[in-house]
């Protein structure tokens, strides 16, 4: 819900709860309903981020102890309606990638490059590494250690901070993890752990759609 907040305030502005007004629950929703029309992102991606912001505001009103007389949320019914044709029908039906392409074409030939290099960067880590293309984007260079004894990235639980994020769910975490921590080492990814930490420090964040939606489309045209 942390990057659902950011994504609220970068499109309406801040807020605090108490002040979020059906306005702008209208506008916000038209964004992400814009955004799934012209296939920028699916339609279950746009409701989910209209989602986060419904659970935050419910949070807010159990923890403040709002009497259901007076609790309103105004993005209580908001969502996204369904296209009549929803690309995501078509990625539901898609089978995995051949661990063959993965191991040959993504990894050894780094075919992705020719499109985007973070992206083939974030699709080689997630590849190996197991972790969700969302957490690579979001990772800062400090928790990318590359000099290391044995070289790891760092996916971690961060609740306070400018780099508060979480992780996506349990399986997120690995064999290997602590409860609030994923460490998957880099062997065989030390190339595209280098770009992702050299563009984290110089730029300060990643610029990929990948990791914000999903990546499939440009694995698969590749």
């Amino acid at each position: 819900m942390v990057r659902g907040a950011r994504e609220f305030a970068a499109q309406i502005g801040k807020r605090t709860i108490l002040t979020i007004s059906e306005q702008d629950a209208t506008d916000y929703t038209a964004h992400w309903k814009t955004l799934s029309e012209s296939g920028k992102v699916t339609t279950n991606y746009a409701n989910k981020q209209i989602r986060y912001v419904r659970q935050m505001i419910d949070t807010h009103l159990d923890d403040i102890r709002m009497p259901d007389s007076k609790r309103i949320n105004v993005f209580e019914k908001k969502r996204v309606k369904k296209l009549a044709y929803d690309p995501e029908d078509d990625e539901r039906k898609k089978l995995p990638l051949p661990e063959t392409w993965i191991r040959n074409r993504l990894i050894k030939d780094r075919v992705l490059e020719a499109l985007e290099q973070e992206a083939s960067d974030i699709a080689i880590i997630s590849a190996i590494g197991g972790s969700r293309a969302s957490e690579i984007y979001d990772v800062p260079a400090a928790d990318i250690h590359l000099d290391h004894p044995i070289p790891h990235i760092k996916f971690r639980i961060v609740l306070d901070g400018p780099e508060r994020r979480e992780l996506k769910s349990k399986a997120s975490f690995g064999r290997s993890s602590s409860k609030d921590q994923h460490w998957p080492p880099c062997v065989g990814i030390r190339r595209a752990s280098q770009g992702i930490a050299a563009r984290r420090s110089s730029l300060g964040r990643l610029t990929s759609s990948c990791g914000r939606t999903d990546c499939s489309r440009q694995f698969r045209s590749a």
